[in-house]
């Protein structure tokens, strides 16, 4: 019989009974290879699958951009040894999760990919390897992105206010550029207003920008970093008709709340013509909660010919000289800056010191503020 004819309770408890089987379904397992499987694109599984679903994609490369929108997906590459990479054919971002509007948020769970060669430096601008959009947040494991540019977030940019928080887990984010002359940079990754972002285990190294060569942190952001390697990312500055731009903050330029933990910031570079700050980190104070424990700052550089470069290991900024920051147990060791500047940390707020080391920096271990040791 036809449920039009059916009792208007009648039809409910019938449309009430499909909606659950449908939903006890177990989740599918969709195949991507080269050739050989029901699927030879990861955007052709996509198109055909249904959240909670699972994207299985052998070894081998994948000459595509990819979006995730309104789904919630896991995308596994090969884990058994090959490499399942991820290569953009056209402009835009190599991976883009989320609708970029108002609604319910997904997980899109990727791992063991290599993700390369986005190019998104129009429109919005954020997020070269991987756009995380309003819509979506990432979880991300296991994984390479290398070889992306964007305007902000190179490797990966992170737009999500108020969303849930993308996870960064025992990835690398190496030799991604930010090409954004002002506004905000990120070689690496760029966390943007009201967004949140937890990096563990992960190695961001030789990423390059203006601004935030391996992370850039917004305002309005809270971001964690745990076990992490930032190393060897760089900014420089450069001349435009309105003045010089760029030269801050080569491991990490941070405009809002963070916690750093058990991590290594190290070989990062800031150069400029006229300035150069925080070659380890640039932090602007009074933005939240923002702490560094545990964790080595060493052998970075702020420097420039003719100009000034100053902090070395950390440049700490604040609008309010009784804004804090707190270093518990981290080692502020052999940084450099230009001659008479500070080469382990220059200090405009208050620093509280607890098991901190802070010696055997280029020029001036540490100045200005108060807190800085004897």
């Amino acid at each position: 019989m036809s449920t039009s004819r059916l009792h208007p309770t009648l039809r409910c408890i019938a449309a009430l009974g499909t909606l659950l089987i449908a939903r006890a379904l177990p989740a599918a397992t969709l195949h991507v290879c080269p050739s050989g499987c029901a699927f030879t694109t990861i955007q052709g599984a996509i198109d055909e699958s249904v959240s909670g679903d699972v994207i299985d994609i052998a070894a081998g490369r994948y000459v595509e951009n990819i979006a995730i929108i309104g789904k919630r997906l896991t995308l596994a590459g090969d884990s058994t040894g090959g490499v399942t990479e991820v290569i953009a054919a056209a402009r835009g971002p190599t991976v883009v999760l989320g609708s970029g509007s108002d609604g319910a948020y997904d997980e899109v769970d990727l791992r063991n990919l290599s993700i390369s060669n986005g190019n998104h430096q129009t429109g919005t601008g954020v997020g070269g390897g991987i756009q995380v959009r309003r819509g979506a947040f990432l979880h991300l494991l296991n994984s390479i992105v290398m070889h992306n540019f964007a305007a902000a977030g190179g490797g990966v940019g992170v737009n999500t206010p108020a969303g849930p928080p993308t996870v960064i887990t025992a990835s690398l984010i190496d030799d991604n550029t930010s090409t954004a002359l002002t506004g905000p940079g990120g070689g690496g990754i760029a966390v943007m207003s009201g967004s949140t972002v937890a990096i563990q285990q992960s190695a961001v190294t030789r990423n390059r920008a203006f601004d935030g060569g391996g992370i850039y942190t917004d305002s309005a952001t809270h971001t964690t970093i745990d076990a992490a390697m930032i190393s060897e990312n760089t900014v420089s500055q450069v001349h435009m008709h309105l003045g010089f731009v760029g030269g801050i903050g080569a491991g990490l330029d941070v405009n809002s709340a963070i916690s750093i933990t058990g991590s290594t910031i190290a070989d990062n570079a800031a150069t400029g013509q006229e300035i150069a700050f925080g070659g380890g980190m640039f932090i602007l104070l009074g933005g939240g909660a923002q702490s560094v424990a545990t964790t080595v700052i060493a052998h970075n550089s702020a420097t420039g010919p003719g100009g000034v470069g100053d902090g070395g290991g950390l440049f700490i900024a604040a609008a309010d000289a009784h804004d804090t920051l707190t270093l518990n147990k981290v080692y502020v060791v052999e940084n450099q800056a230009s001659p008479g500047s500070a080469g382990g940390v220059a200090n405009e707020g208050t620093l509280l010191l607890n098991g901190t080391i802070i010696r055997d920096n280029t020029g001036v271990n540490c100045e200005g503020g108060s807190g800085c040791p004897p």
